[in-house]
């Protein structure tokens, strides 16, 4: 209880200094900005403090560490083609390697691990911190855009990778740094959410603008596809193959809890999918049916659908 008591003290003390913060103090938002980091070491060493006189401080932190560095830990990652991806980080690659597997090994328990992209190598020879933050694979190239943050930020760049010889493909695709999501058009053309100006981002410096860029253009030679108001939150873009036909997805965040979504097929004329904004829209199982859920009560033509349900 003491040690819970110290944790509640240090969070009100840290808010309290942030309630101190003057608002035009907008460095704060600057990614590396030294005044940033010095407001940021000066904070945690206060929170630090109050936590690290507790006994049990460092014999929590040293379980975590155990735990999260055991080569025991679950495996989990996503199949994609015949192979089982996963990242895995330990204490010789503690950026990370992206490694593979055939799935059926997996299956078997007995997975032989080939290295496919490893951070550490990465982040030494190209002199920058990378964190990796997944990729988006396209089933008929076998090629990837792998998105990789400096520093582990929330905004990515987006590297073209060839996952047949896995090496990064000269004079490929790059979407530069930003809070960007993509998914594969074609073989030669993105679709992108991302900052193409100051009008195509929300408030909190999301994507609301969806553009189909090809292969040599550069982001202000892309496409229009899709746009959404400027009090939504975030425009999500996805694909799915369906009963053997590509069908697109942009997911309109409204807020964390309410989002509206639009499909199209290969025409990329998007229209509205006609649900609540409380409809959790999972993707199509087939052609004529949708798995998603509710967060709230929803009356369908009579019938009540209680909060939490997983519709299809």
């Amino acid at each position: 209880m003491r040690f819970i008591t110290h944790i509640i003290l240090s969070m009100v003390l840290s808010f309290s200094l942030l309630a101190e913060v003057d608002c035009g103090d907008f460095y704060l938002e600057e990614d590396g900005n030294k005044k940033t980091v010095e407001f940021l070491a000066s904070h945690n060493q206060t929170t630090l403090k109050t936590l690290g006189s507790n006994p049990l401080f460092n014999e929590l932190k040293s379980k975590a560490y155990e735990v999260l560095t055991s080569d025991e830990r679950l495996i989990y990652g996503s199949i994609r083609g015949e192979y089982f991806y996963n990242f895995w980080k330990d204490k010789k690659n503690p950026r990370g390697i992206l490694r593979r597997t055939k799935f059926s090994a997996y299956k078997r328990g007995n997975p032989k691990w080939e290295e496919v992209l490893n951070i550490d190598d990465l982040a030494k020879s190209d002199g920058k911190p990378w964190a990796y933050k997944g990729l988006s694979r396209n089933a008929e190239t076998n090629r990837a855009m792998v998105m990789l943050s400096n520093g582990g930020k929330d905004a990515g760049d987006y590297f073209e990778f060839d996952l047949n010889t896995n090496t990064f493909v000269k004079d490929g695709f790059h979407i530069p740094e930003n809070l960007t999501y993509i998914t594969w058009y074609d073989q030669d053309s993105l679709l992108v959410a991302t900052k193409f100006n100051e009008g195509s981002v929300s408030q909190s410096g999301y994507p609301l603008e969806v553009r189909l860029l090809k292969r040599g253009q550069s982001l202000d030679e892309s496409e229009f596809v899709f746009k959404a108001a400027p009090e939504n939150m975030a425009s999500w873009v996805s694909k799915q193959k369906v009963s053997g036909e590509n069908k697109y997805f942009i997911s309109v965040s409204k807020n964390f809890y309410e989002s509206e979504y639009y499909i199209a097929d290969s025409s990329l004329k998007f229209e509205r999918f006609d649900v609540p904004t409380f409809f959790s829209f999972d993707g199509y199982l087939t052609k004529d049916s949708v798995l998603g859920s509710v967060t709230k009560d929803w009356v369908f033509e009579g019938m009540t659908i209680k909060a939490g349900t997983v519709l299809d």
